[in-house]
């Protein structure tokens, strides 16, 4: 990407606070240029989790580019003349390249605040994982996070990372993690093993993009959970506030998942997004009150509203098996894993 030729231009009208509309327009364009490039090349795994949930490329660029240009108390653009200041020389005496550069790490700073809220909206079990993953190796001995030319990476210590070699096919490490897994698989435990892995190995880099080490370790708590519509979760080591805790941190996820990915883009109303929570409110605490439930989702939603089970094979089925299996997910990772 090269500089715009403008760039000094409107940043020195941004700050001064003499811009004009059609320079406004250039800027705004110009920032979401910066912001969808990075996307495409270096936070690819995360464009396509939000593509699940319905925002493109440019949605995202263009939400994580908003702050930028907010006004403070007296309508100056605050953020531009805070920028003008960090600079190491006068901005007229910055060299285009140092400019673009510095102006490059102002944009994203601001885009990865906004890319890390949007990715706890639109999955919110990954998000919580990914912060599992980042407490863990900060204590770990053969693993650490560094940042490359594809994002934040999660690699191995004191090893050669072989970054000449091609990318470990995901599918791969899912297979072979899958495999080493042991009775309980926590977090830390899956991150000792894929070490392990990736350096009993020489075909593939000893790296992985951190958010698709999230992805899979993801995958691989929902091929761990239950299949079925029932968990019997009684006999757990647990306080009883302690599982009270874990099931309404359940509850919570399931309750933004129906707002952001059906309520909020008209797919249910208002009244049925009430059903859907009350439905998994039920089928939740039969997990945690009952074990195995004599109730079939179906049963859940039926003491609810009036339904036929042709109705509810057509409209409600794919919903309430979705957000049961991200129930699951949720009382997994609140578990570490195992239970």
């Amino acid at each position: 990407m090269l500089p715009p030729p403008e760039l000094r231009t409107l940043i020195k009208n941004l700050a001064s606070g003499s811009v004009s509309h059609s320079e406004l327009s250039r800027a705004i364009h110009i920032c979401r240029s910066i912001v969808e490039s990075h996307l495409e090349h270096h936070r690819s795994s995360l464009v396509h989790i939000c593509a699940l949930n319905g925002l493109s490329v440019i949605d995202l660029a263009t939400d994580c580019i908003g702050d930028i240009f907010a006004r403070d108390d007296l309508g100056n653009f605050h953020h531009f003349q805070k920028f003008v200041e960090s600079l190491n020389q006068p901005l007229d005496e910055t060299s285009d390249k140092d400019l673009f550069l510095a102006f490059i790490s102002f944009v994203l700073r601001f885009a990865r605040t906004q890319l890390a809220r949007i990715y706890s909206q639109s999955d919110p079990t990954g998000a919580r994982i990914l912060r599992n993953v980042k407490d863990s190796l900060e204590t770990s001995t053969c693993m650490v996070i560094e940042a490359d030319f594809r994002g934040y990476v999660v690699k191995t210590k004191a090893v050669e990372a072989l970054d000449h070699r091609p990318s470990y096919p995901l599918t791969q490490i899912e297979a072979e993690l899958f495999a080493l897994r042991g009775a309980t698989s926590s977090t830390p435990e899956l991150l000792n093993k894929l070490a392990s892995i990736l350096m009993g190995q020489e075909e593939y880099r000893r790296s992985i993009p951190l958010i698709d080490v999230v992805q899979v370790i993801k995958s691989l708590f929902e091929r761990l959970a239950p299949s079925d519509a029932s968990m019997d979760l009684r006999g757990l080591d647990r306080t009883t506030e302690d599982l009270v805790e874990i099931k309404n941190s359940a509850l919570t996820v399931v309750n933004e998942k129906i707002i952001s990915t059906y309520l909020l883009k008209g797919k249910v109303s208002k009244s049925e997004a009430q059903v859907l929570s009350k439905a998994m409110d039920s089928i939740i605490s039969g997990w945690f009150e009952q074990g195995a439930s004599e109730k079939s989702y179906y049963g859940h939603l039926a003491a609810l509203a009036t339904m036929s089970e042709q109705e509810y094979e057509s409209l409600w089925r794919k919903k309430i098996e979705y957000l049961a299996r991200i129930a699951r997910e949720a009382v997994l990772l609140n578990l570490d894993g195992s239970f």
